[in-house]
């Protein structure tokens, strides 16, 4: 790990294990969630363990961020953080439907084929449950 990446040793391995896991072995996609107040390491985290599991995720990765703690930023809605990821995925704008559920599911669609790993930052809480996806659910650290 960089020098810079440091004290988050524990939580960083933890991660490594719950969405390093082949999903031969749980039936299910894992899903973490890191949680905490502002400033505490938790996107410098997320970022680490992608770079970590790159190769465990061959498909790629899709980043986005969600705005929820960006100063002078509106949150992205789930429609609109649901569009973005489509439009990153050559889904046509024309394409990409307007209500979320719908939007969600074809995501999901999109995405279950694929080795996919898709790090979501500076969430509002309560969105993932908005437009959480299907899987298990496990929460990493809460900072």
């Amino acid at each position: 790990m960089p020098a810079h990446f440091t004290g988050r040793d524990g939580e960083h391995g933890e991660l490594i294990r719950v969405l390093g896991r082949p999903e031969r072995l749980t039936g299910a996609t894992a899903v973490a969630v890191i949680s905490g107040t502002a400033g505490v390491g938790k996107s410098a985290l997320a970022l680490q363990t992608a770079h970590t599991l790159t190769e465990r995720f061959s498909s790629g990765q899709l980043y986005v961020n969600l705005r929820g703690a960006t100063p002078g930023m509106t949150p992205l809605t789930p429609a609109q953080a649901l569009t973005a990821l489509l439009r990153d995925l050559g889904t046509r704008p024309c394409a990409i439907p307007e209500h979320p559920d719908t939007a969600a599911a074809l995501l999901r669609s999109l995405l279950a084929p694929t080795r996919t790993l898709l790090p979501a930052f500076r969430a509002i809480q309560g969105f993932w449950s908005t437009c959480q996806a299907e899987g298990a659910g496990q929460r990493v650290g809460g900072w």
